[in-house]
């Protein structure tokens, strides 16, 4: 199972790309839905990480695919700073995506 990350953070996908998982820089919502269609197709890719200016452009396709329970995973990352996770904030969102409770 491959990870892949869609970004518009060049400092998000440098971190993913260091620790060996690919990914696409994203300026636009065209560019958006590309990558979007290319990973869902994916046959190899278990997890897409997208941040949230990527849900944003992407809102109706990602809560569609996930109604629906297909694969792969989508999990929501925090971008920046900002929107650094906390361990409840993680914990909900792995709640959220896989249904576990941690």
């Amino acid at each position: 199972m491959k990870l892949k990350v869609i970004t518009n953070s060049k400092k998000v996908l440098y971190v993913f790309h260091i620790s060996g998982v690919t990914g696409k820089l994203v300026i636009d919502k065209t560019a958006c839905d590309r990558e979007w269609e290319d990973s869902i197709k994916d046959k190899e890719i278990g997890l897409i990480l997208i941040d949230k200016f990527v849900y944003e452009n992407l809102k109706h396709k990602v809560q569609e695919h996930e109604r629906k329970l297909r694969f792969p995973l989508v999990l929501l990352i925090p971008s920046d700073e900002k929107e650094r996770m906390k361990g409840d904030n993680l914990t909900q969102i792995i709640r959220e995506t896989i249904g576990i409770k941690v």
